[in-house]
């Protein structure tokens, strides 16, 4: 018997005439029993986290609900009355966010956080709650709980914050919990740790989870069923294994296409169009880089910041975010840096990138010292080592038009060359990237997040770069966006003979686009070599436990994609 029932759920927004509504989500139906776990499967925008939101009666102010019921143990949520809902919300159904940090009140001790739900909804004893938060974040395996009662939350890692909103939407011991791509910016072993998590809680606490996320390879061993949605619709609904093994719709084998495989390595990426007109991609043996030219060069990096714990004195305590670093960086290579946060993998980037400084250690760009540079010699440096960032829309100007922001590095390196030659070069670009010249008159907030980040690529191009710098630049798109912008890296590094030092938590996408890949943890590297051998053999303890934590049960399905999908190019040679 269901526990909740979403029935004929349609959600609107009004356009410019606030009489017409467009629906956004559109005649959604199903259910979640106690004890199961629900997917729901899409693309960003495809309806999931409306949907949710609309569960826990916190659908934003223009939003509206066009028709259909709510239902909770077989009785409707009374969804028009915020009062009703409040109670409701906490305990009787629980949400956990994307971003815990935006969630968790920055100037209120853990401890008091994770008390409030309890204060709120129970309005018991300050000592019955104390005793409670203590084990509750004791059941979520954080450490040191009585310190930790007393942190802020920007003390504390990303997937410890990600425990502290478990611990919280726990407190009352709701019915229903939803967790909205609660794993998505999180690192591998992070993530597997937090998905344990979950299915324990859900088990010991008999809950109806609602797990919203846009890759199918996290929930191919944690769901019990699988929704996926497009465009607000329900497209396609099945156990686990029948979505994964045999999906009906183009658009879910397109979703299991997208994604990096770990069983093969093809030539590119599959992408929507390419399963939409059943075209073929080849799958080859690994070649690697054939270069032996070293364009980059580290030789014993190290930086070191240095700590006080008292203000005004400079006395204190050191941290070594980067310890001893050697590599070499070949021409036309792709470098994969992988770890867990705070490993020191953007640190190392920064520094060999030109952004920031050792401590001690060298850095050679074309066999020249880049580390001792004046501001004015690294200022021409660094037309040749650009970097993108994480995040697209940061790193844009929102208040200025993309074709100004794609003109500004032209204008400054390279001031005595004509307006005209810029523009041609813009132009040129932006059609490189898959994008059309009218959108450079437009700003870039009216873009998507994967046009975004073409604009990112786009401006980090237009000073001819031969190193390019990818920080999580694809870890937070859906994986239809990723495999574009992927397969856009790689005909780029061929036409303009590009070198890559990618970094990245997804192991799939490390081993599909990277020759060589280094392994750090607490600031050194464990381990490197060539990304095929790395993977097949990996010798230190921690990079396997690394591999293990990125492991699904996806095998079958992608091997199921060889003749649907991709092709064998040589007789052997499925394997790296």
């Amino acid at each position: 018997m269901s526990l909740l029932h979403v029935n004929d759920l349609s959600i609107g927004f009004p356009g410019q005439n606030d009489s017409m509504i467009k629906p956004v989500v559109k005649g959604l139906d199903f259910t979640v029993s106690k004890g199961e776990t629900l997917a729901v499967v899409g693309e960003s925008g495809s309806g999931k986290s409306l949907t949710a939101l609309s569960i826990m009666g916190l659908l934003p102010p223009a939003a509206r609900m066009l028709q259909g019921s709510i239902h909770l143990d077989d009785s409707p949520l009374p969804l028009g009355d915020q009062r009703a809902m409040s109670r409701m919300r906490g305990n009787q159904i629980a949400m956990i966010f994307q971003e815990p940090m935006s969630c968790l009140n920055p100037l209120m001790p853990v401890g008091k956080q994770v008390m409030e739900p309890l204060v709120i909804h129970q309005q018991s004893s300050g000592a019955d709650n104390l005793k409670k938060a203590k084990k509750l974040l004791e059941r979520v395996g954080i450490p040191d709980i009585e310190q930790t009662l007393k942190k802020y939350p920007h003390q504390l890692s990303g997937g410890q914050q990600q425990r502290v909103m478990i611990a919280m939407a726990l407190a009352c011991n709701p019915k229903v919990l939803i967790a909205d791509e609660a794993t998505t910016a999180l690192d591998v072993t992070v993530q597997k740790q937090v998905l344990l998590l979950l299915k324990e809680l859900q088990q010991d606490y008999d809950l109806a989870l609602l797990f919203i996320t846009h890759d199918l390879g996290i929930v191919s061993d944690f769901a019990d069923r699988i929704l996926v949605m497009r465009h607000g619709c329900l497209i396609e609904e099945g156990r686990t294994k029948d979505i994964l093994i045999n999906p009906k719709e183009q658009y879910t084998k397109g979703l299991l296409a997208c994604r990096p495989p770990h069983s093969f390595r093809p030539s590119r990426l599959a992408t929507f169009d390419d399963v939409m007109k059943s075209k073929k991609i080849p799958v080859y043996p690994f070649s690697g880089h054939k270069s032996s030219k070293i364009i980059l060069q580290a030789k014993s990096i190290s930086k070191i910041y240095r700590k006080s714990r008292i203000p005004m004195i400079r006395k204190g305590y050191e941290f070594a975010a980067v310890k001893e670093v050697d590599l070499d960086l070949y021409e036309a290579s792709i470098l994969g840096i992988v770890g867990e946060s705070g490993c020191g993998k953007t640190t190392l980037a920064r520094i060999l990138s030109g952004l920031d400084s050792s401590t001690s250690g060298e850095v050679l760009f074309e066999n020249r010292n880049i580390s001792g540079l004046k501001d004015t010699e690294i200022f021409e440096m660094r037309k040749h080592l650009q970097y993108i960032f994480q995040d697209p829309g940061g790193a844009m100007n929102s208040r200025i038009k993309v074709g100004d922001i794609l003109l500004e590095p032209l204008l400054i390196h390279y001031p005595k060359q004509s307006k005209l030659e810029h523009k041609k070069t813009v132009s040129h670009l932006v059609k490189k990237v898959g994008l059309d010249e009218e959108c450079l008159t437009r700003y870039p907030h009216e873009f998507s997040g994967g046009q975004k980040q073409r604009l990112c690529i786009a401006r980090a191009l237009t000073l001819r770069p031969k190193v390019l710098v990818c920080d999580e630049s694809v870890s937070a798109l859906d994986v239809s966006v990723q495999a574009q912008i992927l397969n856009l890296l790689l005909d780029l590094k061929d036409e303009f003979n590009l070198t890559y030092i990618l970094i990245t938590h997804d192991l799939s996408v490390v081993r599909f686009f990277s020759d060589q890949i280094i392994v750090m943890k607490d600031g050194a590297i464990v381990e490197s070599g060539k990304t095929n051998e790395v993977f097949h053999s990996p010798k230190h303890e921690f990079t396997e436990k690394l591999f293990n934590a990125s492991k699904n049960s996806l095998e079958s399905t992608e091997k199921a994609l060889i003749g649907t999908v991709y092709f064998h190019q040589e007789a052997e040679g499925v394997h790296d």
